[in-house]
């Protein structure tokens, strides 16, 4: 038997759950981008997706982390290694190295500004709704985020993406 303060908890998560992606579709600072958000020099321009990412995209939300073995990224790569042991098998992960992986120059696309800095760089690619149709939708962050600013967005990742799979024509 519920007791009383156990049914509103209950109620209250529940009513939090059904209320959405806590991040909208946008321009704006925390916004899911399907164009070039409003601080970055290509703004409302279109974004050239990576193949390798468009293909990850047909299975999960992407989740990808560009740095350099520095002590400036340790702060953000120990916050994505936590945040992947409870997110592996939910999303697609790329941990690239700066230094070595050909691919982290693709990522640039993704640099919420639209400068060359590189690293760190956070990136979370999903599916969204821009009003009626199902889009590639991304995030970033060249900043040391930490664990919440992560979870938020892959949270939203996986629902918005479970949500608009269907409706996707690149799947």
């Amino acid at each position: 038997m519920l007791k009383p303060y156990s049914l509103i908890v209950v109620l209250l998560v529940l009513s939090l759950s059904a209320m959405g992606a806590e991040h909208s579709v946008g321009a704006g600072k925390d916004d899911w981008w399907v164009s070039y958000p409003e601080d970055n020099t290509n703004a409302g321009g279109s974004v050239n997706h990576p193949e390798w990412v468009l293909n990850a995209l047909k299975d999960k939300p992407v989740l990808i982390f560009v740095h350099l073995n520095c002590d400036y990224c340790a702060p953000q790569k120990e916050a994505v290694d936590s945040v992947m042991q409870d997110y592996a098998g939910d999303v697609t992960f790329f941990d690239l190295s700066g230094d070595s992986d050909a691919r982290a120059a693709d990522v640039l696309v993704y640099d919420p500004d639209g400068g060359k800095a590189l690293v760190p760089l956070t990136v979370v690619v999903t599916l969204v709704n821009d009003n009626g149709d199902v889009r590639v939708g991304w995030h970033s962050s060249e900043d040391i985020t930490g664990e919440d600013w992560i979870r938020s967005y892959l949270d939203d990742a996986i629902d918005l993406y479970n949500e608009n799979r269907d409706g996707w024509a690149g799947a």
